[in-house]
């Protein structure tokens, strides 16, 4: 029972992960500012969903080593 859980609450974490809202690292312009950028500000890119996944990997293997050990 213990173990079915944990596989719930590990599947409910990356499910709420993996639906994150497109997000930038800073705010627009005023419109009365020359230099408004044409393009999104900013973005963060896909990148971070591979970082996420790494993580996630890395977290995982050092918990089951550290289980392992006990």
């Amino acid at each position: 029972m213990k173990k079915t859980k944990y596989y719930i609450e590990t599947l409910l974490l990356i499910v709420f992960m993996s639906f994150a809202m497109p997000v930038s690292a800073q705010t627009g312009f005023e419109e009365d500012v020359e230099d408004v950028p044409e393009e999104l500000e900013a973005p963060i890119n896909n990148w971070i969903l591979a970082a996420m996944a790494g993580g996630a990997v890395a977290g995982y293997v050092f918990l089951r080593k550290e289980k392992k050990a006990i």
